[in-house]
């Protein structure tokens, strides 16, 4: 990418006028262009140092312009101490091409943090999606153990054996409590296969539950 930018900028700099060759052109903005384009990963530690922050806009502004600007200064630094290397300079820099290369880097500086912004808020919606669904597996996994629980061998055993019990002298009673038995495992089994149920269904279910 670098090396690509520096040789849309050198073509930039000859067709203006400011290089008297291409290769002066090349020879100064090649290096300019990889040393912004390693200065771009940057913006991806700023962005993630810059999370505890997302609340506070202004703070995050100021610390971004701050940063674009330190950045697009320290280029435009480079360019002149570059230039002047040789004697008569690579190209013909003016105070409006210096300001018109920091206000470039300054740009492409801000469009690196927020392309980083954009991405940290992709990556913390697939990791809250992936929160939920875990959650949602964990709810049901609890859901589950709890159907466990009251279907327990032992709560069915002791059941079967008030019912035998009942026989003997309530047969009423015996073939009630029977159907609410019933009842109660077919409305378990039948809530099991459910992701939420209501308020009511849970009543109902702990009523049948008691009266057994």
């Amino acid at each position: 990418g670098g090396l690509l930018g520096g040789l849309i900028l050198a073509l930039l700099l000859w067709q203006s006028g400011l290089s008297a060759s291409l290769s002066q052109a090349t020879l100064f903005a090649l290096p300019l262009s990889v040393l912004l384009a390693s200065s771009l990963p940057s913006a991806t530690y700023l962005s993630r140092a810059m999370q505890a922050s997302r609340g506070q806009p202004a703070r995050i502004a100021l610390n971004y312009l701050s940063a674009a600007a330190l950045v697009a200064s320290a280029l435009t630094l480079l360019a002149e101490a570059w230039n002047s290397l040789l004697p008569d300079g690579l190209v013909q820099l003016t105070l409006a091409d210096n300001i018109a290369l920091w206000l470039l880097a300054a740009m492409l500086y801000l469009l690196a943090l927020l392309l980083a912004d954009a991405l940290q808020a992709v990556s913390r919606a697939s990791r809250a999606e992936q929160q939920a669904a875990e959650a949602r597996l964990h709810a049901r996994e609890a859901e589950l153990a709890m159907l466990r629980l009251q279907i327990n061998p032992h709560f069915l055993f002791n059941s079967l054996n008030a019912i035998s019990a009942l026989t003997a002298f309530d047969a009423a009673a015996a073939r009630e409590m029977t159907l609410t038995l019933a009842t109660f495992y077919r409305h378990t089994l039948q809530l099991a296969g459910l992701e939420r149920i209501t308020l009511a269904q849970e009543l109902t279910l702990c009523r049948h539950y008691l009266a057994i």
